[in-house]
């Protein structure tokens, strides 16, 4: 916020750090303030300097506004926040003007505590017998690579991202803390917390303003996150008087269904294969990923992310293609594949004594090697396009009501933004 603070006179005597606290607090109608040492070392010279104009960058914590950040002068527009969603595949990062609220850029890493697993479950199981300390050190460390990441291609100093907001299921929260999870994957399920306070993102070691704030979005249960949290604001199903469904496809997949009376969630581990893990040529939706795939004049067709030469497959265009291949009969129900008598013959082949589909040959994609599918890696969407169905069906069949009933649909992440 820009200030301009009255100057000080012999009727009007009151410190430095009282008269900017004192303005903070008129500007915002906070009744509780406070700032840093080193924030109230630099006061005298800022506010004589620049005339008592001073920008001052405020986060909240609780009801106390804390100031983070003083400069001179009106430097409004430089100020910036940190969006991340912590799947437990994929970690995505959002570099945000906290003034328009507007994206100005994202990236995307896998999550490196694959190394342990790649679902949760595994991961907990290591944190229990080793300590969470390493699991969320490889966290912290993906998270501080794509803020530096953003922060060098935007030119943006890094005291000036004052923010980072973190979203993601209950144990990946957990982890971004180092808080204990052995409980969450035993019977009652009980988490630590679902809802920790504002504190320092310093205290965890993510490189932001060194007085910058983590706001960690509130969960709902030990296997029901934030990110659905997230979610439910995000769409509006809570304020919608028609019932709605959002599904959070993911490795550790999430339901909710319900209106702005009650809101009923589940959790369905999928696995990552509609992520674009565990597959062969799988990779996320990102550019030269190949997102869609359909069939024109009787050939195999696809579209990329960017209209670029193929490097993987994405979700949505794995979903794509086993339709296709199961339409045009050259899967079965199974997700064999059955041979065919046209010209698509001689685009199924082995690949490590496993059969599969080429997609992209190898003097299509960029890498100048195939992009394919093979029996295994459709085995693994089988495998957790059933485990989001079965969810969704216990979950409709447990509220008594049908498909029918559902008037708003949504699908969420880039998974969602992707698919057919």
């Amino acid at each position: 916020i820009y200030l301009e603070l009255e100057k000080p006179s012999l009727g009007n005597n009151n410190a430095d750090q009282q008269r900017a606290c004192d303005a903070v607090r008129k500007k915002l109608k906070y009744r509780s303030t406070q700032m840093g040492l080193k924030i109230i070392k630099s006061l005298p010279k800022i506010l004589r300097e620049y005339d008592y104009r001073i920008t001052a960058t405020v986060g909240l914590r609780r009801d106390i506004a804390e100031i983070m950040n003083i400069e001179g002068g009106n430097t409004k527009d430089k100020n910036y926040m940190i969006v991340v969603d912590m799947g437990t595949t994929t970690i995505v990062a959002h570099l945000v003007d906290a003034n328009s609220m507007r994206t100005i850029d994202a990236k995307a890493c896998f999550n490196s505590q694959g190394i342990y697993g790649r679902e949760v479950t595994g991961r907990m199981i290591a944190a229990e017998r080793k300590g969470t300390a390493e699991l969320q050190q490889l966290l912290i460390d993906d998270i501080n690579r794509l803020i530096g990441g953003l922060a060098k291609d935007n030119k943006v100093n890094l005291k000036y991202i004052t923010a980072i907001v973190c979203a993601g299921n209950t144990a990946m929260g957990h982890f971004l803390l180092g808080l204990p999870t052995q409980n969450i994957r035993r019977s009652p399920y009980i988490p630590t917390s679902v809802a920790p306070p504002p504190l320092r993102a310093a205290e965890v070691g993510i490189e932001i303003n060194p007085r910058g704030l983590l706001y960690s979005l509130p969960g709902i249960s030990g296997w029901v996150g934030s990110d659905i949290t997230a979610g439910i604001l995000a769409t509006g199903i809570n304020e919608k008087e028609e019932i709605s469904m959002l599904v959070d496809i993911g490795t550790n997949g999430e339901i909710v269904v319900g209106n702005k009376e009650w809101l009923v969630s589940c959790s369905a581990s999928a696995g990552p294969a509609l992520e674009g893990a565990n597959v062969e040529c799988g990779m996320r939706a990102e550019k030269g990923a190949i997102e869609r795939v359909y069939v024109e004049n009787g050939k195999i067709k696809y579209k990329t992310i960017g209209d670029l030469p193929p490097r993987g497959i994405c979700g949505s265009g794995i979903i794509d293609l086993v339709s296709v291949l199961l339409n045009e009969k050259l899967i079965d129900r199974s997700g064999n594949f059955i041979a065919p008598k046209d010209s698509n013959s001689d685009l199924i082949q082995y690949f490590d004594g496993i059969k599969g589909f080429i997609i992209a040959d190898s003097q299509e994609s960029q890498t100048r090697k195939p992009v394919f599918i093979t029996e295994t890696d459709i085995e693994s969407v089988i495998t957790a396009k059933a485990a989001i169905f079965a969810a969704m069906n216990i979950l409709i069949g447990r509220l008594e009501l049908d498909f029918l009933d559902i008037n708003h649909f949504y699908i969420a992440g880039a998974f969602g933004n992707y698919i057919n």
